[in-house]
């Protein structure tokens, strides 16, 4: 079958499982066929191609109207194809090398040159990309934000293509207001806002940047109040999948525990359902303390833990620096938290007040708290019971680290409690059988700037993870589990899940992706097929 005719046959088989399709959805459905049928030459030409010399062969050409659409050119003939499978205004398929790439990632180290981007819009168009993808046996990645640091899960080399959703970007809220519907493309900073102008808010990512795909779909996505909330990925109430086969499916709360917590090892998803919740407003401050005062900080640190399990408008998170040591407090709702919630804290002397406190909304958090772009990153995850005489021996042993100017190496306490695991089994349960007492997911952080450092900087982190790791096993304060949003791309975080869980997420994987589609031609993440 050639490439057009398998384009067709995406368009025609998701037609025909829409019984209810509107007369919108039939007259774009009818558009994309016409611009198939009026370009079936050019993508033949083109499967052709790439099918003899691969991907990177094709030769790229910006068209003189300046959008940044690609068309390709005939290495038989020399000559340019008719605007590809859609008009300019669809923008749907770029080739080109890393100076035209869509969406840069977080980290430098990521800047793969991939050969091909394509820029899809919606649910129909991913499903023609991915057929794209499926025809031509190509390697491939999905992109939204692309946040994560870890080199291939956002990216591809010159062999392969990039499936860009930045402009699956829609927000829209549902009659009654208890839903929002978001696009993988979306930002969370971006969602705050929109639902800002309701006086709503969802659970959701911490920083401006992070992508709701990633956060969602790469990871569980902790919030900061997910102790009363539960996990981001335990608040959504539907996905829309786009499986292996083309085929757009709805996976609702009954059916939906692989993809939380799964990773990207069932479908590409282009919208999120997501439960809604009343407020937009938060209180926050941000003080950063001299590591000298290491033991009451981290006393204070678990005084706040276990005060979050009386009043759960509790959120905190404290990051650990060789020299410093910074907390982060936060308080749900649109007032000052009461005198003891952060009492712990008010006997240590401050070495600055980074954030002042603040009355303001998750956007404006999530703005303030942003890291950062630029940079190389290199992340980690590890999970330990809560312990202060862990938490200040942590702290030496970061500080024992070699010291090198120019790399920053810090990780955070993120806590986590039964009522957080609780809320997850209230809505219909996840796949990360997390234990329920409570603990801390330790994000480790590597940054840095100059390439010539990357080895020693890997080094670094994994000698840090290591020592930490030691020392947590010998007080017997080592958990199994492995946060995904914040894993090292050489951590297997499904495997921490348990057999159980794998072998139900395996059984999940073979029936929705029989032909393993996305561990073969996936070019990174964490995929079921490294486990």
């Amino acid at each position: 079958m050639t490439l057009a005719n398998n384009l067709l046959a995406v368009l025609e088989a998701n037609a025909s499982r829409s019984s209810s399709s509107s007369a919108g959805e039939i007259d774009t459905i009818s558009t994309y066929k016409n611009a198939i049928l009026a370009n079936a030459a050019a993508l033949d030409d083109f499967y052709g191609q790439s099918t003899a010399d691969g991907i990177s062969a094709l030769a790229p050409r910006r068209l003189p109207h300046n959008h940044q659409v690609i068309q390709l050119r005939s290495k038989k003939t020399g000559s340019y194809s008719s605007p590809l499978l859609f008009t300019s205004y669809y923008e749907l398929l770029l080739f080109g090398a890393i100076d035209t790439r869509l969406t840069p990632t977080r980290s430098a180290n990521c800047w793969l040159p991939a050969a091909c981007f394509i820029k899809v819009q919606n649910s129909l168009e991913v499903a023609l990309a991915l057929r794209i993808v499926t025809t031509l046996q190509a390697t491939f990645t999905v992109r939204s934000a692309g946040h994560n640091p870890n080199p291939g899960f956002s990216s591809v080399g010159q062999q392969g293509i990039i499936l860009d959703l930045g402009a699956v970007n829609q927000i829209t809220v549902n009659h009654d207001k208890s839903v929002a519907s978001v696009g993988p493309g979306s930002t969370w900073d971006a969602v705050y806002g929109a639902l800002g102008e309701f006086d709503l808010t969802v659970v959701g990512g911490r920083s401006a940047g992070v992508g709701v795909g990633g956060l969602l779909l790469g990871g569980w996505g902790m919030s900061h109040f997910s102790n009363f909330w539960g996990l981001a990925c335990d608040n959504v109430v539907n996905y829309e999948v786009v499986l292996a086969n083309s085929t757009i499916i709805q996976v609702n709360a009954n059916e939906n525990a692989a993809l939380k917590g799964g990773g990207p090892n069932f479908g590409i998803v282009t919208r999120f359902d997501l439960r809604t919740f009343p407020g937009s407003q938060l209180w926050y401050q941000v003080v950063v303390y001299n590591a000298s005062d290491k033991a009451a900080v981290m006393a204070a640190t678990v005084e706040v833990q276990e005060a979050m399990l009386l009043d759960d408008r509790i959120g905190i998170f404290v990051s650990d620096t060789p020299g410093s040591i910074t907390a982060g407090m936060l308080y749900r709702g649109s007032e000052s938290p009461p005198g003891g919630a952060f009492e712990a804290f008010e006997g240590i002397a401050p070495l600055v007040v980074a954030i002042p406190p603040t009355i303001g909304t998750f956007q404006a958090c999530a703005v303030a708290l942003s890291l950062a772009g630029g940079e190389r990153w290199q992340i980690g995850a590890l999970t330990v019971a809560m312990d202060a005489s862990l938490y200040v021996e942590l702290h030496d042993i970061l500080a024992a680290v070699p010291n090198n100017a120019s790399i920053s190496l810090t990780y955070t306490y993120q806590p986590f409690s039964a009522q957080g695991v609780a809320q997850g089994l209230a809505h219909g349960g996840n796949s990360l059988n997390i234990a329920p007492e409570n603990q801390a997911w330790l994000a480790f952080s590597t940054s840095w700037k100059d390439s010539a450092l990357n080895d020693t900087a890997a080094t670094l982190t994994t000698q840090l993870m290591t020592a930490v790791s030691t020392a947590a096993a010998e007080k017997g304060k080592l958990m199994d589990l492995v946060f995904m949003n914040d894993s090292h791309s050489l951590q297997t975080p499904i495997t921490s899940y348990g057999a159980a869980s794998v072998a139900f997420l395996r059984a999940c994987s073979k029936e929705y992706d029989p032909e393993g589609v996305f561990q073969r031609l996936q070019n990174s993440g964490f995929l079921l097929v490294g486990v």
